[in-house]
């Protein structure tokens, strides 16, 4: 079975956010006597809610573009031409546009706050399970290959693995406040990615270092900092969870994984 194109998919919601304005006020123009010219903008405005709610930023700016030329060419004197003769018509049409402008901006911005409220519930329930397989006296391997296994989730590695040894030093570390650095340079994640071909996530007792997490990313894909800042608070439990342990955590096995 084939699957659609995301280029495809793509032209499709670009072509379908200018047709869709512009038959909308091709259809109004013979009720227009009836509804009013202002109904009419505020009815071309739906294309623009309907597509900024899929969370597609740019069709919806295309969409609010086309719904204020389609009202400025069909409804605006001199009707037939994008002319605008009259001050309070050029208001019009600025307020049309505005708002289609100002409706992308709110839905993205509360569709970026749903985003993050969503992946706080997750991370949360993230370190919840870890803190539950702890609670019930888990065997320290296990909880170690639990621990890289949301570590992977989470960052969207390609692999992670558990080591004492923590020479060789990978290029990048992530540090304890969230943040990944290479040497002195702070790395922008969000744009990025993970960089490199692994990054180390130490753990520490006293702020000394005794074993680390070794992360390999998956190309460049963004990581968002709140992402970070879960793993490095998963990383600080389990450090903090191995300092209690009889023996300080020394463990005669290296639980390094590879899920199947």
């Amino acid at each position: 079975m084939s699957t659609e194109s995301p280029t495809l998919t793509r032209i499709a919601w670009l072509a379908g956010a200018v047709l869709a304005p512009l038959i909308l006020a091709v259809l109004l123009r013979p009720v227009e006597e009836v509804i009013g010219v202002p109904t009419v903008t505020l009815i071309l405005v739906v294309p623009v809610v309907v597509v900024a709610a899929t969370g597609r930023w740019l069709p919806a700016v295309i969409a609010a573009l086309a719904g204020t030329v389609a009202f400025d060419y069909l409804y605006i004197e001199p009707r037939g031409s994008l002319a605008i003769t009259q001050a309070r018509d050029a208001v019009a049409t600025v307020v049309l546009l505005v708002v289609g402008l100002v409706v992308v901006q709110v839905s993205a911005w509360g569709r970026r706050h749903r985003d993050t409220a969503d992946r706080t519930v997750s991370d949360v329930a993230v370190l919840r399970s870890m803190v539950e397989l702890m609670a019930i006296g888990e065997d320290e391997d296990i909880v170690l290959i639990t621990a890289a296994y949301w570590l992977r989730e989470l960052l969207d590695l390609g692999d992670c693995r558990f080591e004492r040894e923590l020479t060789p030093r990978s290029p990048a570390t992530l540090e304890p406040e969230g943040v990944v650095t290479m040497g002195e340079l702070r790395w922008n994640t969000e744009r990025l990615g993970l960089p490199g071909d692994a990054v180390d996530l130490l753990l520490r007792t006293a702020g000394e270092p005794f074993a680390r997490f070794v992360m390999q990313p998956t190309s460049t894909t963004p990581v968002l900092p709140d992402r970070l800042f879960t793993a490095a608070a998963l990383a600080d439990l389990v450090a903090t969870w191995i300092g209690l342990r009889p023996g300080n955590g020394t463990s005669t096995r290296d639980p390094s994984r590879k899920d199947s």
